[in-house]
């Protein structure tokens, strides 16, 4: 809750500048180590992208959806980094899929998975509140989260977040 009130002071003050592709390497040292079975891989786009917001707070979302996402996957994660969303216009999101070749949910398990407490899978360790801490910090931010059917089968976790306009701030301009 502290966390989420530090967020709602900032949200419109915000000058926080993360670069999102380190933060996507670090985890995924983590978690390669925490789940050496599964393979992890990073696509996409690995231009210089930044989110505008806190480094700890990307962290906290990232590392919740790669966890859930090698708890269930057979063998394989999947990250694609999109720098620019194509259906929001003035380029001022960016998104991260994470997809898994694990049973997936349902449309209506992919809803209720997203209230707090809600845990689907009894048989794997949890709270419940992973995922509801992730739809709590997006929103905080005027992000979204959707989750999907994945490419693989599985589940398929997609969050659209502020991106720092890095052509703005270096003085660049565009072509």
């Amino acid at each position: 809750y502290l966390d989420r009130a530090r967020i709602a002071a900032q949200r419109n003050v915000i000058t926080a500048n993360t670069p999102v592709v380190p933060v996507l390497q670090k985890l995924l040292r983590v978690m390669a180590k925490l789940f050496p079975d599964i393979e992890f891989v990073l696509e996409g786009d690995h231009d210089p992208v930044s989110f505008r917001g806190e480094e700890q707070d990307l962290e906290e979302v990232l590392g919740n959806l790669l966890e859930n996402a090698a708890r269930f996957a057979r063998k394989r994660v999947a990250i694609n980094l999109r720098a620019s969303v194509a259906d929001h216009p003035t380029d001022s999101e960016f998104s991260i899929d994470i997809s898994d070749d694990g049973p997936g949910l349902s449309r209506q398990d992919r809803q209720r998975a997203l209230k707090r407490g809600t845990r689907l899978d009894e048989s794997q360790p949890g709270s419940g509140l992973g995922l509801s801490i992730v739809v709590d910090v997006v929103s905080e931010y005027g992000g979204r989260f959707e989750l999907d059917q994945s490419q693989f089968g599985g589940l398929k976790a997609c969050i659209y977040l502020p991106k720092q306009n890095n052509r703005a701030r270096s003085g660049q301009r565009g072509t």
